[in-house]
């Protein structure tokens, strides 16, 4: 019987190294950059994220990868990368 290594669930898609923290508690997608980041801090800078998670998870609910949630957006990389690095070098 041969051993199989686990599928990477993130092989498919690339990180934003400046925006990949290994310590991160969330990982946003957005076209096929992903994001891991602090969903406090997400929350306390952004009222569009801090509304989303104040309510519980659709039933069917996001995945979860590296224990972390992953959430799908509907952004553009580009445009989530401008987003995130605005939000978190703001002071």
């Amino acid at each position: 019987m041969n051993a199989q290594s686990p599928i990477d669930p993130l092989a498919s898609f690339v990180k934003v190294h400046d925006l990949w923290f290994d310590d991160g508690n969330l990982i946003l997608q957005a076209e096929q950059s992903v994001f891991k980041i602090y969903r406090g801090l997400l929350c306390a800078r952004s009222t569009v994220f801090a509304d989303m998670f104040a309510f519980p998870p659709p039933q069917e609910g996001n995945g979860v990868v590296e224990g972390c949630p992953f959430v799908n957006t509907y952004d553009s990389a580009q445009d989530m990368t401008y987003f995130l690095r605005a939000l978190l070098d703001s002071q």
